[in-house]
């Protein structure tokens, strides 16, 4: 977990992403199958994580959700400074980053191919074989 610049501590994780998968969500799986190919794509599921200090959580303190993922870093909808991105930048082209981002991808694999399709209620009986 890299400490950016600007004192920012951010992580990777795929846990939202795995959560969908394995509940068998239809519509997330149907479009991860369309969109990642490879190891090279799972920018798309992977979700940043930030740490804040909090009393009584050891370091690197309080994980949340900074509700954007791997692919937005660098666009409009990240507002990390220029220095903050090229440092993270930099963070993920290490050989321990680049070996998680592969385990990611084949765990993501893993609970969609272990994991059945369900559909959201609104589409059941239009997308299935039930009436």
């Amino acid at each position: 977990m890299p400490q950016l610049p600007s004192g920012r501590l951010v992580a990777l994780t795929i846990d939202p992403a795995l959560e969908k998968a394995k509940e068998g969500h239809a519509i997330f799986r149907a479009v991860f199958k369309a969109q990642v190919k490879s190891a090279d794509d799972i920018d798309q599921v992977v979700s940043i994580r930030y740490h804040r200090p909090k009393e009584g959580i050891p370091y690197p303190g309080e994980p949340y959700l900074s509700g954007i993922t791997l692919n937005a870093i660098g666009t409009d909808r990240c507002d990390w400074s220029q220095e903050d991105i090229e440092s993270f930048r930099q963070w993920l082209t290490t050989d321990n980053t680049q070996q998680w981002l592969r385990a990611a991808y084949s765990d993501m694999l893993d609970a969609i191919s272990n994991s059945r399709s369900v559909l959201p209620e609104n589409l059941k009986g239009i997308m299935d074989d039930e009436d």
